[in-house]
């Protein structure tokens, strides 16, 4: 047990010691993003894992929330402010108002 303590002081240190150009071009993009110490973070934690990061219109759940906490927003400021269409917009709540009332 004292040896795998030792062995992550010294993985602490070593990331610890990360700086910005040791990174590649997507973590130095991130590093810009949310700061050195959040990359030095998920390197520790994550590092061998890959992430996909969906665009804000492919989160339908997201969408819908958004609609529906500002459902008194014009349909057309709504589509803008999500990237989506005004048509888009309508459906979704048509389909928010069909989920309520079944509820």
């Amino acid at each position: 047990m004292e040896n795998i303590i030792h062995s992550q002081k010294a993985v602490n240190k070593a990331v610890n010691s990360l700086q910005r150009e040791d990174l590649s071009e997507d973590m130095q993009l991130l590093a810009d993003l949310a700061g050195i110490e959040v990359v030095r973070k998920i390197t520790e934690h994550c590092g061998g894992l890959r992430f996909y990061v969906p665009k804000l219109t492919h989160n339908k759940q997201f969408i819908k929330r958004y609609i529906n906490n500002n459902v008194n927003e014009e349909n057309s400021r709504l589509a803008l402010s999500l990237g989506i269409s005004v048509s888009y917009v309508v459906k979704l709540k048509k389909q928010i108002i069909r989920e309520g009332e079944k509820k």
